[in-house]
């Protein structure tokens, strides 16, 4: 009889218990209800503390918190790490509660700092129960980076880790925020060159951040040459892989040539980055021929000048950058497959032209082109551009050909056209180099041509500015600050110089010399460069 007393005691005390816990599940307690303007009363008795289970007061809590820092209500604060510490006693391993105690800590630290090192040492308890919480990694590198300097070495490890582990996972727009931080509090340049190993896309938008907060010329130069080692092999794998599936569609050609463009060369301020030039251009002439061949295909089913126009600017790019014979044999035979080339076409023509000029088909080219000028009598004004890159090319084959006499003729007939055109004015004083001044002097001609060789010297008046330079027998471009620009500019700022499109010269303005000198390997003599100087 005691016995089955005991049972049904047993019985119902198990059944009280069970259905406690149900209960608690199917009506959880009620959060902070108050609204604008009133007071948070503190939480009612409710079934949750018969609760095994550490969810109901984690949640519960959370509420808590969210009001309290909505509403600036300490009282608010408080009642959630009384609820995440009812929740620790129920599951000290729930790294949530640690996480959101932690929160609560810190956010009161500012009243009273003693909460600060509970703050830390919770968010150190969380992290190490579930580190691979990204939202917890990120919050922890917060707090550690804002006291790195008081930091134990133990900890700055901790951290360190804590975060490299968590740099797969993260976005520019979540690591930016912390970069911000590094550049005040840490300052550590291994630990940033750390970092960004585990997340090499970053090497960039990070050097470009960091101009802000004046980070060394040296690591900026690092960061950003190991950006452009990191783009060429991702170009590189991701061509090998679109080549194994088969053939490369055109909107993949020009998204993968599109990051080679975004390479300015800063692996030649940076010589030991580890960059690879040849594998450099070998992606980028089988990507370009790759664009030219899409466009060529697209072309021929529309007529679209926009189309028309990218196109002929890739395959000026194409002859510029790869004009070793076979690179150019090839592109010639794609285009006369192609049917590109046609007659009485100013700007195809121009192109035929300029690869025949590169391979070194000069007689060629006169006859060719000495024939159309017999058979052209007027020129219309969208084509002038084109026709007089072509008689350049003619002029300039006649001085490659050493007929020099041919060659100042068609160059005069041109200056006598179009005076002010500096690309006319450069030959014309090429050939009088040779052969002198013929006839009475042009005082008005002799000024052009003095500002040619000139152009060299570059007095720089704003702060983004684009110029044409002709070099002669002297490899090197002067660039000097206006003093009114310079007198406007902060000593941190930072100057570029690009020789066509490649970075020849970066400074902080506190740093600059009093003349930027850009040689070699930038320019070369007999040449025009295209120079941009960039004020960040």
């Amino acid at each position: 009889m005691k016995k089955s007393k005991f049972l049904f005691v047993a019985a119902l005390l198990s059944a009280v218990f069970f259905l406690s816990q149900f209960a608690a599940e199917m009506f959880p307690p009620a959060g902070p209800q108050a609204g604008p303007g009133e007071n948070i009363t503190g939480p009612a008795w409710d079934l949750a503390a018969f609760s095994l289970s550490s969810r109901l007061h984690t949640e519960n809590a959370f509420a808590w918190l969210e009001a309290g820092t909505s509403r600036s209500s300490e009282k608010a604060v408080k009642t959630a790490m009384s609820l995440l510490r009812r929740a620790l006693q129920r599951n000290p391993l729930d790294y949530q509660a640690r996480y959101y105690l932690a929160k609560a800590y810190l956010q009161l630290s500012a009243v009273n700092n003693d909460y600060f090192d509970l703050g830390v040492r919770e968010l150190k308890r969380a992290a190490r129960i579930r580190g691979s919480n990204k939202q917890i990694a990120l919050d922890c590198a917060r707090v550690f980076f804002s006291i790195w300097p008081l930091l134990e070495t133990e900890d700055q490890s901790f951290a360190m880790e804590l975060l490299a582990n968590t740099m797969p996972a993260l976005s520019w727009a979540e690591f930016s925020p912390l970069l911000e931080m590094w550049s005040f509090y840490v300052q550590d340049a291994p630990l940033l060159m750390e970092l960004l190993q585990r997340q090499p896309e970053f090497f960039g938008p990070a050097a470009n951040q960091l101009v802000a907060s004046a980070i060394p010329i040296g690591l900026r130069r690092e960061l950003l040459a190991l950006y452009e080692v990191h783009t060429l092999d991702t170009v590189e794998r991701r061509y090998n892989e679109l080549t194994l599936q088969g053939e490369i569609g055109l909107a993949d050609a020009r998204s993968l040539l599109g990051q080679l463009r975004a390479i300015k060369g800063y692996y030649h301020l940076q010589p030991a980055s580890g960059f690879v030039p040849e594998k450099l251009a070998k992606l980028q002439r089988a990507l370009l021929l790759e664009v030219i061949t899409g466009l060529l295909t697209d072309a021929q089913d529309q007529s679209d000048p926009k189309l028309q126009l990218q196109l002929r600017e890739h395959i000026k790019t194409y002859i510029a950058d790869h004009p070793e014979l076979n690179n150019l044999d090839e592109l010639q035979k794609l285009l006369e497959e192609k049917k590109y080339f046609k007659n009485n076409d100013f700007p195809s023509l121009y192109l035929k032209t300029l690869i025949a000029y590169r391979k070194g088909g000069y007689g060629d080219i006169i006859a060719e082109i000495e024939a159309l000028r017999r058979t052209i009598s007027f020129v219309k004004k969208e084509q002038l551009a084109d026709y007089t890159n072509i008689l350049l090319l003619l002029v300039d084959s006649y001085y490659s050909s050493k007929l020099l006499t041919a060659a100042e003729s068609v160059a005069r007939e041109l200056y006598e056209s179009q005076p002010d055109n500096f690309d006319v004015l450069f030959r014309v004083l090429r050939i009088r180099n040779i052969l002198g001044a013929e006839g009475a002097a042009d005082a008005v001609l002799d000024a052009k041509l003095e500002a040619v060789p000139n152009s060299r010297f570059i007095n720089a008046v704003k702060a983004n500015g684009m110029y044409d330079v002709f070099l002669f027998n002297q490899p090197e471009i002067v660039i000097t600050l206006d003093p009114a620009l310079r007198a406007k500019l902060k000593p941190k700022q930072l100057l570029q110089v690009f020789a066509d499109g490649q970075i020849a010269f970066e400074s902080y303005i506190d740093g600059l010399p009093e003349k930027i000198v850009i040689g070699p390997p930038f320019v070369v003599i007999e040449s025009k460069v295209k120079v941009q100087v960039v004020i960040l």
